[in-house]
């Protein structure tokens, strides 16, 4: 689901959204070249999930949106919003700021510069959300800090537990899942850099 802002706005219907999502990402895979099984093989993801993805049949997790905009040279926002990319402004007001539910997180995008490839967002943790359960690994480098509660980052074959204010970055092409690592939600936010140029 997408609310645009934090006190009502407007919000898509999750099927809407999840349509899109589908035929934004098949439509891009097909303009690419690409077979299902060629995206899997640079997603790690089954063909099969990617099919039901593009059908609109499955509500794919942050961490599977993440990986298939990377595999596609686009950014999450490019999957997910209605709206066509704008160019980039120094003041991000929040009411324009997307916010991004799927796969039990809710994700703010409180700033985003795609000429810089910058995006820096807000992402709150439930406690066992399911889309927290696989690893995923994308281009880029990513930093983060945590606002609330207790995060646990397992990035390769280390394993990071993070209190409030605790801060970490690690280049996103090691595989990574972040989760909720205490007994409340946990809120951390997002630096992610593209660092092979505009996205």
């Amino acid at each position: 689901m997408i609310n645009h802002g934090n006190d009502g706005g407007q919000v898509d219907d999750a099927t809407v959204t999840i349509t899109r999502i589908g035929e934004k990402t098949r439509a891009l895979r097909r303009e690419r070249g690409f077979t299902l099984q060629e995206l899997a093989k640079l997603t790690e993801l089954s063909p099969s999930m990617l099919s039901l993805m593009e059908r609109g049949k499955s509500s794919p997790s942050i961490g599977s949106l993440v990986a298939v905009a990377s595999a596609l040279g686009v950014r999450v926002a490019d999957l997910v919003s209605e709206e066509e990319s704008r160019a980039s402004q120094p003041v991000q007001r929040k009411q324009d700021q997307p916010v991004y539910e799927t796969g039990g997180l809710r994700r703010l995008v409180v700033y985003s510069d795609e000429s810089r490839g910058i995006e820096m967002s807000i992402i709150d943790y439930p406690v066992d959300a399911p889309s927290t359960v696989n690893r995923f690994k994308h281009s880029g480098v990513e930093f983060g800090v945590v606002l609330a509660g207790t995060l646990r980052v397992d990035v390769d074959s280390e394993n990071y537990t993070l209190g409030e204010g605790d801060s970490i970055g690690y280049p996103s092409i090691l595989p990574h899942r972040i989760k909720c690592a205490g007994s409340t939600a946990a809120s951390a936010l997002w630096v992610n850099l593209h660092l092979e140029g505009p996205r």
